[in-house]
């Protein structure tokens, strides 16, 4: 590093998204500037990549960890850039890549040498993806800089330099990866064991190890796993183990980018992830195909910031009675894999393939430790991550493998696999030569990183506030204070307790301050406007003020109310819910029978205390429950139009059947593709002539007739009691709405209709039922009659009734189609008696006996 490199405290905040490297705190100098003018940015646009064509290659040949495909470039950022001046200050240069397909892109400058004073920032085009400021913090002895995989399809690449700098920038860009994988994936429902789920527990320390890692390889970019790891020093030098087959040249450890903390927030998270950070850059140590080790020195040391670990480890070759995987598969976020087995050695040679089925090596037998994992799997993106044994010390890394047995190098063979500095571990690991058979790992020696928390914000005068303290890497010291000075620790506690419980005096804000020391330093926060003393304000978490919600949603639902010390809750209609409530929540449970009686409104309210101040508040919902969700409540059809119906919060019964799923325009199956999700119920009688039509309109939906003699026998769960008589899915390649026609029923025969949305679709749906006939009611009666009718197009027709002895006594022009069926005709002056209707439609006459009775 240049010693010269000493940089300043940029007091500037960012209020776009940030995860990086090692960088300076600030904004790109074209975001500050007052008076911006148009500049067209001069730009490449990368190669096309056939991404169908890769993945097809990745299936086919079992890659499982290859993501992007590399562009060479030799750009110029100072010479093919665009230069701007700010007065008084320096020069920017701006230059834009576009991909036409990535997910992201990944920055290789070939030359990287920054003089003090100058930053880098690469920002895509709407700001929400900034990362930098890139410095001469950053310059390294091989003067280049491989940068973490940069969101998005695009990114605009701009460099500033100051005025009189001790020397020009180089700034050149080698290669662009881009993507064709989206490596910022979290957790995969199926597979994957998040390392914050319960059986993660006991690991939060050695997780802190672990790291996803890219790498270019012939200008391929792979992902694998490792993990930092300690050594008898205990000096916290930056050693990162991995498996050989990921890396084992230096020209690829040099391009290699380290992924702290890439983990998801919670068990079971697939939407959210913790803020990760990165360092780029590693040299080669040594490394071994026998027991498939690779040994990295990272080019920096991770930042207190990272809150980084030194895994220890066991070079006994004790046979383990347990072991523990920690890794990132298919580089998705960290997850845990548990194999609660006494582990055995690999009894057999194993020989290893490359992506195309070629030979590659063999392991020796005893070479090896087999995992077969209890709770969790590894798979492609695993390599290189690391074997604890029930001491949570390395006992190996991972090699590979196919369910249910996975292979882990042996760390005792890999400690002194051979003569050769270059291929075993122990000169790095042990260079002292103590021979101690195990080392336990080591926190980085950092200061702590204060924080803290309180679970309210605006409170009651001189009540107690509890405060929290959160701070990392085990502070032992701890100071609070406040402003204004109008407050008071109570409870047994003072400004050096480490959970202290402080009453607040006067109304108003307050800022709140906790310094947390430990033997490696301090570490301070202050927030301003922590605290506002005065008034209670009590929330429900996540609901607005009328908040329209599913009714099946309402199985034990969980709402929480924040702004208070004790909460009291009420619902209405009480009726309707089973409630159970815990402090700051209630969980609401709809009734059982609440459902046949439809969608409704009801209202909750709290009110919260904190002393002797109260506050509340209140949410109206709107419960949307489909009557006909249930066979059981299924509506019944009438000839012609009917509706309009939701499928919308429509859920699936226990036991509910469906079609075979082979074939999408047939009448008796669905397209290939997902179970019933949110289906809803109809009945209907066969017609006399025992032809039916359905005809539906609104959504992607897809329907069944089912014929039984009870809907038990229909949800019984066994298929010999009931019929599916007909199902449609498609009634063309085109038009993805249901339509049944000319099928054949029993007149006067109950049937049931199932009505679903496709892969989730919801919404209204109008059923056009016909009886491919012309259906007449109510027959008889006084003069008014309604006509049902089955019609392919519309169009204009006659319609006569004539007497018994054939006179006509009327005649009436009718526009006919599938909306305006059924139609009604009114006929006030026909004495009481037999007469005939004739109604032409298209090719078909229907001639119906009507009967007045007056």
């Amino acid at each position: 590093m240049n010693l010269k490199c000493f940089l300043p405290v940029i007091l500037i905040f960012s209020f776009f998204k940030v995860n990086s490297q090692i960088s300076v705190p600030g904004i790109p100098e074209s975001f500050q500037l007052k008076n911006k003018e148009a500049v067209v940015l001069p730009f490449k646009t990368l190669e096309f990549l056939d991404t169908a064509k890769l993945r097809a290659e990745d299936f086919n040949n079992g890659i499982t960890n290859r993501y992007a495909i590399a562009n060479e470039l030799s750009i110029d950022i100072k010479s093919e850039g665009v230069k701007t001046t700010i007065a008084g200050k320096g020069c920017i240069w701006q230059f834009r890549l576009q991909s036409p397909v990535s997910y992201s892109l990944g920055i290789h400058f070939s030359k990287f040498k920054l003089p003090l004073g100058s930053s880098l920032f690469i920002y895509n085009d709407d700001h929400s993806e900034v990362i930098g400021a890139f410095t001469c913090l950053n310059n390294n002895s091989l003067n280049q800089l491989p940068i973490e995989e940069f969101q998005g399809n695009n990114a605009t690449i701009e460099y500033f330099e100051p005025l009189n700098p001790e020397f020009s920038g180089e700034l050149f860009i080698g290669y662009i990866l881009q993507s064709y994988r989206n490596i910022f994936t979290i957790l995969s429902s199926t597979t994957d064991y998040g390392i914050n789920c319960p059986d993660g527990a006991n690991w939060q320390v050695q997780k802190r190890a672990v790291c996803r890692i890219t790498f270019v390889d012939n200008l391929i970019g792979y992902f694998c796993s490792g993990s930092l790891i300690n050594n008898t020093k205990n000096d916290e030098k930056p050693y990162f183990l991995t498996a050989n087959h990921c890396v084992s040249s230096n020209v690829v450890a040099n391009t290699m980018v380290f992924y702290f903390n890439f983990e998801a927030k919670s068990c079971g998270d697939t939407t959210s992830i913790k803020p990760w950070q990165t360092l780029s850059g590693a040299t080669l140590v040594s490394t071994n195909s026998t027991s498939d080790f690779c040994l990295t020195l990272l080019f920096q040391d991770p930042p207190s910031t990272y809150n980084a670990y030194f895994a220890g480890w066991d070079r006994s070759g004790n046979i383990p009675d347990s072991a523990v995987c920690i890794h990132q598969p298919g580089g998705r976020s960290k997850c845990i894999a548990l194999d609660y087995t006494r582990l055995t050695s690999n009894s057999q040679s194993i020989n290893w393939q490359d992506e195309s089925g070629n030979f590659v090596s063999t392991s020796a037998i005893n070479t090896h430790w087999q995992a077969d994992f209890t709770v969790g799997t590894i798979e492609g993106g695993s390599s290189g991550s690391p074997l604890f044994n029930m001491n949570k010390r390395i006992i190996g890394q991972c090699h590979g493998g196919n369910s249910p047995y996975f292979y882990f190098g042996k760390f005792n063979l890999s400690m002194n696999s051979s003569s050769n500095s270059l291929q075993q571990l122990a000169i790095w690991l042990d260079p002292d030569k103590t021979g101690v058979p195990v080392i336990d790992g080591i926190d980085s020696k950092n200061a702590p990183i204060a924080e803290f928390n309180t679970p309210l914000i605006k409170v009651c005068l001189a009540t107690p506030v509890q405060f929290y303290d959160k701070s990392q890497l085990k502070p032992n010291i701890w100071r609070w204070s406040a402003y204004p000075s109008t407050y008071e620790f109570v409870n047994g506690t003072d400004s050096t307790s480490q959970n202290p419980q402080i009453i607040f005096l006067k109304e108003g804000p307050y800022s709140v301050t906790l310094t947390a020391t430990n033997s490696n330093g301090s570490d301070s926060i202050t927030r301003s406007n922590c605290i506002i003393a005065g008034n209670l304000d009590v929330k429900f978490q996540n609901f607005s003020d009328d908040t329209s919600v599913c009714g099946y949603l309402f199985q034990q639902l969980p709402i929480i109310a924040t702004g208070a010390s004790k909460y009291a809750f009420s619902i209405y209609p009480s009726q309707k819910f089973d409630s159970l409530t815990n402090f700051d929540t209630i969980k609401l449970t709809l009734k059982s029978d609440i459902k046949k009686e439809g969608s409704f409104k009801a209202l909750l309210k709290v009110i919260g205390e904190q002393g002797n101040c109260t506050a509340s508040d209140s949410v109206n919902f709107n419960i949307i429950l489909p009557i006909n969700d249930d066979i059981a409540n299924s509506f019944a059809l009438k000839l012609g139009e009917n509706g309009p119906y939701s499928n919308i919060c429509a859920t699936v019964e226990v036991s509910e059947p469906s079609p075979v799923t082979t074939e999408c325009t047939s009448n008796d199956s669905w397209c290939p593709g997902p179970a019933p999700n949110n289906t809803i119920w109809f009945t209907f009688i066969g017609p006399p002539n025992g032809l039916i039509t359905i005809d539906t309109r609104g959504f992607n939906d897809r329907i069944a007739i089912y014929e039984a003699a009870s809907v038990y026998d229909i949800f019984s769960g066994n298929s010999s009691l009931y019929t599916i008589v007909a199902a449609n899915d498609n009634r063309s390649e085109t038009d993805l709405t249901a339509y049944l026609e000319k099928v054949n029923v029993t007149p006067g025969k109950t049937y049931w209709l199932q009505l679903d949305g496709y892969n989730g679709a919801s919404g209204n749906c109008i059923l056009d039922l016909y009886s491919n006939n012309i259906e007449i009611y109510p027959n008889p009666n006084k003069g008014t009659f309604n006509f049902a009718i089955y019609v392919e197009g519309a169009s204009e027709e006659n319609v006569e009734i004539f007497t018994q002895l054939g006179q006509l006594v009327l005649s009436k022009k009718v526009m006919f189609s599938i909306q305006s069926s059924p139609f009604t005709i009114d006929i006030p002056t026909l004495v009481s008696g037999l007469y005939l209707i004739k109604v032409n439609t298209g090719n078909n006459t229907y001639i119906k006996k009507i009967l007045v009775v007056r």
